[in-house]
């Protein structure tokens, strides 16, 4: 393991262990220092996340609502990992107090049909809290990560979920992926996917905020595949809950990735621009976005 591996383990392990002695008041104003302090430094994921903010916004990249939105995005951010970390030291009681849910009806429909489940999400509010909502109440919940460097952190992290129920599996190659979600299906799993942007420069193309990007196509595969329909969902912060939002089911038969993607994209912008601040996104998401503010 390199040095900067072991740095990264080293701050992950002490993030963990903070909450078994530190209050939560304090443990929240810690992160909101740390939120403030990535502002002032203004790193490259700061500087893409106010891109696109200023894409949500349809503002200019140093518009006023574009920087609060940013700010907002940023202290929301930190909030989610203050949460993730401290939900280690917490029971499921805790979890189902936390969780606000609207529309459950439309994933035990899908149950029903013993085919499986399979929902798509943005980075959003406190996403790990609403895997583990599901966790809970549905038990057999699998997702896709990046896998992390080094090995240990991602077995963490692999760890921390599993309290809850939560299957991880590493992002590898696409078939590969595709087939274990296909086994899991098969077993009535849910499967819960972000899909907010593409980890290749293969995807599917969309409009989102009324510019071209792209999106995964693993969602539409596989729903393709197990002939399921795709559940878009949105998660948001309200005060120190968290609440998700289940829409309709969106069908693929008959429907070309496009056409599918597009309705994704299209819920995934209708819910954005209700809570832009939770939408935690560092990476690019757009072509043109410009490499001054941390694009390629």
């Amino acid at each position: 393991m390199n040095f900067k591996n072991q740095v990264t383990l080293g701050i992950f392990k002490i993030a963990w262990t903070i909450p078994r002695f530190t209050p939560e008041f304090l443990q929240r104003g810690l992160y909101w220092f740390i939120a403030t302090i990535g502002w002032i430094v203004r790193t490259p994921g700061v500087k893409r996340l106010q891109f696109n903010m200023s894409r949500v916004s349809g503002e200019n990249y140093w518009s006023i609502r574009t920087v609060s939105l940013t700010w907002r995005a940023l202290h929301s951010y930190f909030k989610y990992w203050q949460q993730l970390f401290a939900m280690q030291e917490k029971d499921e009681k805790y979890v189902l107090n936390q969780a606000l849910t609207e529309n459950k009806e439309v994933l035990d429909v899908a149950l029903s049909r013993k085919k499986g489940a399979l929902i798509v999400a943005t980075h959003s509010g406190n996403w790990d809290l609403a895997g583990a909502w599901l966790g809970i109440t549905y038990k057999n919940v699998v997702t896709v990560a990046e896998k992390l460097e080094p090995r240990e952190l991602f077995d963490l992290f692999i760890k921390a979920r599993k309290r809850f129920n939560l299957t991880i599996y590493p992002h590898t190659s696409k078939e590969s992926i595709i087939e274990t979600l296909q086994n899991e299906l098969s077993q009535n799993s849910i499967v819960g996917l972000v899909a907010d942007r593409t980890l290749s420069s293969r995807g599917v193309p969309v409009t989102l905020f009324g510019y071209a990007c792209k999106l995964p196509a693993g969602p539409y595969a596989i729903a393709q595949l197990h002939s399921l329909e795709i559940i878009p969902g949105a998660i948001w912060f309200e005060g120190v809950k968290t609440r998700m939002k289940l829409f309709p089911p969106i069908a693929t038969s008959g429907k070309s990735a496009e056409e599918v993607m597009q309705e994704v994209a299209d819920v995934f912008q209708e819910m954005s621009s209700l809570h832009p601040e939770n939408w935690h996104m560092f990476q690019q998401v757009w072509p043109d976005h410009p490499k001054k503010w941390g694009g390629r």
